[in-house]
């Protein structure tokens, strides 16, 4: 787990983020935003939560992260 700023740095996209531990008591509850890059805004994502994009627009994505990215730590769902 890593703690992650997102921006949008190109087009359009929506951040969901939600709290994935277990043990707190708002567990699974969290918000999503609409990001643009005129609005040059940027989602801080603690370590415990999980993320995901939706694309409104061809877009690209900045991300910064306080480690190294390893692999074996990463966990995807998909809801299709």
């Amino acid at each position: 787990m890593r703690d992650e700023v997102v921006r949008c740095i190109r087009g359009a996209l929506g951040i969901a983020s939600s709290i994935l531990r277990p043990e707190s008591a708002t567990s699974a509850n969290g918000l999503a935003k609409r990001f643009s890059v005129r609005e040059s805004k940027m989602m801080y994502v603690p370590k415990g939560f999980g993320h995901g994009l939706s694309r409104w627009s061809p877009y690209e994505a900045f991300y910064l992260v306080d480690e190294f990215y390893n692999p074996a730590s990463e966990a995807r769902h998909s809801l299709e």
